[in-house]
């Protein structure tokens, strides 16, 4: 199995399949990796935000697919790790 990160940042609010997205181990890392892998410019360009416009940043903590309350059959093969809480909003400007 691959490494499943502790918290997800993202901009969609619970999503069911992740597009961009930045992880990590604290909520820190996740909304730093977010910001800094390209992943949060892609959506900003995505959703056409003008730079300097408000954008939420939801970070969630992450569970590993086979823990998680999602129904059997609504789970994707392919997902080794879901979405749990959400832990956090944070406030930034589109880049």
């Amino acid at each position: 199995m691959d490494y499943i990160p502790k918290f997800c940042a993202l901009c969609i609010d619970d999503e069911e399949t992740i597009g961009f997205s930045g992880c990590g181990d604290t909520p820190e890392e996740a909304f730093q990796e977010f910001i800094s892998n390209g992943e949060f410019e892609d959506q900003c360009a995505d959703w056409i935000a003008a730079p300097g416009d408000d954008v939420d940043i939801y970070i969630y903590s992450v569970v590993d697919v086979k823990e998680s309350d999602w129904p059997e059959e609504a789970i994707n093969p392919k997902w080794e790790w879901c979405l749990d809480k959400k832990v956090e909003t944070r406030t930034t400007e589109a880049v």
